[in-house]
């Protein structure tokens, strides 16, 4: 399956919905620690942010940003 909430592929109006439906139909909330290393990659941006889940944990990751096909 396609990853939810590609900025490459999927509108920014599409995504709380596509969120939605990726992880089970229930609104949740999470709390991140701002200071995490995945973030500072992120934000130097020499990541993408990659979030994975299953039925009972999140995972974030900072995976090599994809090259733009525009």
């Amino acid at each position: 399956m396609p990853p939810a909430c590609n900025p490459d592929v999927d509108a920014f109006d599409d995504w709380w919905e596509l969120a939605r439906t990726e992880f089970g139909g229930d609104d949740f909330g999470e709390f991140f620690d701002p200071h995490d290393g995945v973030f500072a990659l992120i934000l130097s941006g020499e990541g993408d942010l990659d979030v994975s889940a299953t039925a009972t944990h999140l995972s974030l990751q900072a995976v090599p940003p994809t090259p733009s096909g525009n």
